[in-house]
């Protein structure tokens, strides 16, 4: 893993812990804990927030793809990441459809607006 990988990994460290454990086949009460356990009006969620904000703005992440989805990985599943693969997209409009047969967490910033993300806000 590269220094700056390192220090992205270290970025999700709190978020990754917060969702292990998390029983994904119950998505409401997934996101529920999950709120328990990681407040998006955190400290430590307006700092990822900050953090992405910065790298995207520095063309650090989301190196892949165009406008209007714009991609990245910082790390596959590892031990390190504590089992989560933890990719990043950019997007300004609807994605493709796809599933994730066993689940995924998500942490999304809002660039401007009042985006949804699978009918959240």
């Amino acid at each position: 893993m590269s220094s700056t990988n390192a220090t992205d990994l270290e970025l999700f460290l709190p978020l990754l812990r917060a969702a292990q454990g998390l029983d994904l086949s119950q998505p409401e009460k997934a996101l529920e804990e999950l709120e328990n356990r990681y407040p998006a009006d955190s400290n430590e969620a307006d700092l990822l927030r900050e953090a992405l904000m910065a790298r995207l703005e520095a063309g650090t992440i989301c190196d892949r793809g165009e406008a209007p989805m714009r991609f990245g990985r910082i790390t596959k599943a590892t031990p390190e990441s504590l089992n989560f693969s933890i990719d990043i997209v950019d997007m300004n409009g609807p994605g493709p459809q796809h599933k994730h047969p066993l689940g995924e967490v998500n942490f999304c910033v809002a660039l401007e607006g009042e985006p949804t993300f699978d009918g959240h806000g």
